[in-house]
């Protein structure tokens, strides 16, 4: 969300600081993020900022999409020469299709003073609240300090999200994040029937026709703690069981 960075504007109350203190105090209690741009006028009113508190889930860079629809809604101020036009902008779409090149954010933190106990809380909470995918790399840092680096790979509507939830929870004082292209290969999930039970097998199409094939683990783990069988025996038996049986006449 763009507040005015600096100027004043008339109000009943008299010459009041923009952004309207109006709109500060609603930003805090929604927990609203604020950029601040150059130019003159108000960007946001207290009823848009009432509005966006209320109706947005998640802020961040135009995720990657099929539009379906774009509308504009025009405001009756003139804007200075040099300002935005006083337009806001919906655009309305589905997410771009498997295998359709798309844009990720990467977001990454140093984690060099809290426990590993309080590290991994950390990735569960991060994948709880939508990640894409949590995970840590060894390092040293200064004063020879072992830790780890976290790297977490966000959908860009979920960033601002992610990033909140990390400063939250972890011991850091700052995240670092950058936008990047990702490309995720068609994939389907079904149920495969073994000589243990039902187990979730995930596939993916290569490029060149090849189906690649990944039993859920949480199935597997659990069919082999209940029929005391090893985890193994039962990974082969999902992928097995899937290849035995073409996916368009598979269960799920």
């Amino acid at each position: 969300m763009c507040l005015k960075a600096g100027g004043t504007i008339r109000a009943a109350h008299g010459t009041l600081p923009l952004p309207a203190p109006a709109v500060l105090a609603i930003a805090a209690l929604a927990n609203l993020p604020l950029v601040g741009r150059p130019g003159s006028g108000e960007f946001v009113t207290p009823t848009a900022a009432a509005l966006l508190g209320t109706i947005v889930v998640a802020w961040g860079p135009l995720p990657g999409m099929v539009i379906e629809g774009v509308g504009y809604g025009a405001g009756t101020r003139t804007a200075p020469e040099g300002s935005p036009p006083n337009l806001t902008r919906v655009v309305i779409g589905q997410s771009c299709p498997a295998g359709t090149p798309g844009q990720v954010v990467v977001i990454e933190a140093n984690l060099d003073d809290q426990t590993p106990e309080r590290t991994a809380y950390l990735c569960e909470e991060l994948r709880a609240a939508g990640a894409l995918e949590v995970f840590t790399t060894s390092a040293q840092f200064k004063k020879g300090r072992a830790g780890w680096v976290l790297t977490v790979l966000a959908d860009p509507a979920r960033a601002g999200l992610i990033e909140e939830r990390i400063l939250v929870e972890a011991s850091t004082l700052g995240v670092r994040s950058r936008v990047e292209t990702r490309r995720v290969l068609p994939r389907t999930q079904r149920e495969v029937e073994t000589p243990y039970g039902l187990v979730r097998v995930k596939e993916a199409k290569r490029p060149d026709g090849r189906l690649s094939l990944a039993p859920e683990y949480e199935d597997c783990a659990r069919l082999a703690r209940e029929q005391a069988v090893p985890l193994w025996e039962v990974f082969r038996a999902a992928e097995e069981g899937a290849l035995r049986v073409p996916p368009e006449s598979g269960r799920g």
